[in-house]
């Protein structure tokens, strides 16, 4: 039986106004995930905490960009506890024994966001954007049939658009 191919992801195509809404939420994320003090974690239930921040982060990640994008694959969280691939008798496994590279996740995670912040915001702060680009950049990201492409393209490119203000 043949498999389905899996779905390669998209990027996310956002607008403006889309981007300009998903900074506070992901503002809001970096400084929950700032105030997180990783050494005073408590060994009953960091591991808990850690879950719930890698779940909210992943959360905000999914809408702001949507679960099937290039972007959400590359800065979404798998998790904030110590992995091990290979597990032997004596190995500490637990929170407090792995606190460095739990806090190395944390600071990576940390350093994500306000990448993608500073990346938000200058496209938010992009304001000497003629209307010319921001129409191009707009059109870029449709994704239209062909035949409605070739004659869109061909009027836009034209300048003709005599056609599309004519009343009956």
């Amino acid at each position: 039986m043949a498999r389905r191919p899996e779905p390669t992801p998209r990027s996310a195509a956002m607008s403006d106004a889309q981007v300009r809404a998903a900074l506070p939420k992901l503002k809001r994320r970096l400084n929950e995930l700032s105030a997180l003090d990783v050494f005073s974690l408590p060994e009953k239930d960091g591991g808990n905490i850690l879950d719930g921040h890698s779940t909210k982060i992943n959360s905000t990640l999914r809408d702001v960009f949507g679960a099937d994008t290039l972007e959400y694959s590359e800065y979404h969280v798998q998790t904030f506890r110590p992995e091990f691939s290979v597990w032997f008798e004596g190995l500490d496994d637990s929170l407090r024994g792995n606190i460095d590279e739990v806090d190395d996740k944390v600071k990576k995670s940390i350093t994500t966001l306000k990448s993608i912040i500073e990346i938000f915001e200058e496209r938010a702060g992009d304001e000497g954007e003629n209307g010319i680009q921001s129409t191009i950049r707009a059109y870029g990201g449709l994704d239209l049939h062909r035949e409605i492409a070739r004659a869109a393209n061909k009027l836009y490119q034209d300048g003709h658009y005599a056609n599309l203000s004519r009343r009956p």
